[in-house]
């Protein structure tokens, strides 16, 4: 990053954009162009993605508004894609190969693959994955449920996430609701299902929708700066959010500054 202000503190960095690991998957929820203006000049550095809200993409009204904002975050080294249920209303519609074109023309680079509503199979989706692939798009997808009864294990999904690994995806989403179960079962003394997760399919494949700042502490304690995080990640949160990844904030303890206490006596 640039100079800092106080840079002859020596404040602890991170690794700069582009990286694999440490992503911040934002939403924007509607925001007017002005404001993203506001929030990519002074927090671009830190945004990895921007999620478009489905209906402020699928109800634009003007194509040139819509593509001018969409190449406001790409200028400043921000992957764009728009909620997972433009797609699934594509696919409902079979109308995926125009979609795709129409999004590459409007500067998306990237695209989120999800079966929230609309359900298909795992060869269906790999085929959607391929072609998106082809056009150019980085692709996510979606792992768990919305409304879970049961916590998701890896062996759960480790047939399928090594598939659409193979197909071109590398950034698999963690469900705000098994991220919830998650914490419940935590409580009850159950195990350690996204430790396992981590294991068998790797930190910088996983990004966890953690909506709570309590909850994006947690994971930073427990993985470390390197955890991404989002895309449920509000505009106003990444401040926040990038001091707790920096040990900068009450949720993490301010461990830096108390090791350099510890130095310096």
């Amino acid at each position: 990053m640039g100079n800092l202000v106080f840079d002859f503190l020596n404040l602890p960095e991170r690794e700069a954009k582009p990286r694999k690991t440490g992503l911040t998957l934002l939403r924007d929820y509607g925001m007017g162009f002005h404001a993203a203006q506001d929030l990519v000049s002074d927090y671009g550095e830190y945004i990895d993605y921007m999620k478009m809200l489905h209906f402020t993409v699928l109800y634009h009204e003007s194509h040139k508004s819509l593509e001018k904002k969409v190449r406001l975050y790409r200028d400043h080294d921000i992957n764009v894609f728009p909620g997972g249920i433009v797609f699934e209303t594509a696919i409902v519609k079979d109308k995926t190969e125009e979609t795709l074109k129409k999004l590459k023309d409007i500067g998306f680079n990237t695209l989120e693959v999800s079966d929230n509503i609309v359900s298909y199979t795992i060869d269906e989706k790999l085929r959607l994955v391929e072609s998106a692939v082809k056009h150019g798009f980085k692709v996510i997808a979606e792992v768990g449920s919305k409304y879970p009864d049961k916590p998701l294990t890896a062996d759960d999904i480790l047939d399928d996430v090594n598939k659409l690994k193979d197909a071109g995806i590398n950034l698999f989403i963690v469900e705000r609701g098994e991220i919830a179960l998650y914490f419940e079962e935590t409580e009850k003394g159950g195990r350690d299902t996204i430790g396992e997760m981590i294991d068998k399919i790797g930190l910088e494949y996983l990004t966890f929708e953690a909506e709570s700042l309590e909850e994006q502490a947690w994971f930073i304690k427990r993985y470390g700066g390197g955890v991404n995080l989002g895309p449920n990640i509000h505009p106003n949160e990444i401040a926040f959010l990038e001091g707790l990844r920096r040990s900068f904030g009450k949720e993490i303890g301010y461990g830096w500054l108390l090791e350099q206490q510890k130095t310096k006596g």
